[in-house]
């Protein structure tokens, strides 16, 4: 797992990943695969060349920013591809989890009222969260 954030690196290792850290070349090896969460365009490059040959980077976000020039030779020879995602629907969210359950995938959660939406927000963009947020909406509310 490559990411900026230190707490994130540190829940990635706590929760068995092989690899975390903050930089592409620190990798120990060449990647099969990669999901690029992050709507910036200019990590796009980076990633590519952590693949090995055929592996695949799919752009998870539902926005990117520009990508800057790619180099067909450090990027995309060898077979890499680069893919978009546009949505999920329901059944690839059944299917996704379904796959997380037989894979042992112990999910980490801070539950947060709906009045406190916005401060869940706030703790997702300054990385003060451990997990994924999840909104508990009390009997009547909506």
């Amino acid at each position: 797992m490559v990411t900026r954030g230190e707490n994130h690196i540190r829940q990635a290792r706590e929760l068995g990943a092989a690899w975390a850290g903050s930089d592409f070349r620190d990798l120990p090896g060449k990647a099969d695969g990669a999901v690029l969460f992050a709507p910036s365009g200019k990590l796009v490059p980076p990633t590519l060349e952590a693949l090995d040959r055929g592996g695949a980077c799919s752009i998870a976000g539902i926005h990117l920013s520009d990508v800057p020039s790619l180099d067909y030779g450090r990027h995309l020879y060898q077979e890499r591809e680069l893919r978009s995602v546009t949505a999920n629907t329901r059944e690839d969210v059944r299917a996704l989890l379904a796959e997380a359950g037989e894979a042992h995938v112990q999910p980490r959660t801070t539950a947060y009222a709906l009045a406190d939406a916005n401060r869940a927000l706030r703790d997702m963009k300054h990385s003060n969260i451990e997990g994924t947020p999840v909104l508990v909406i009390a009997a009547g509310e909506s």
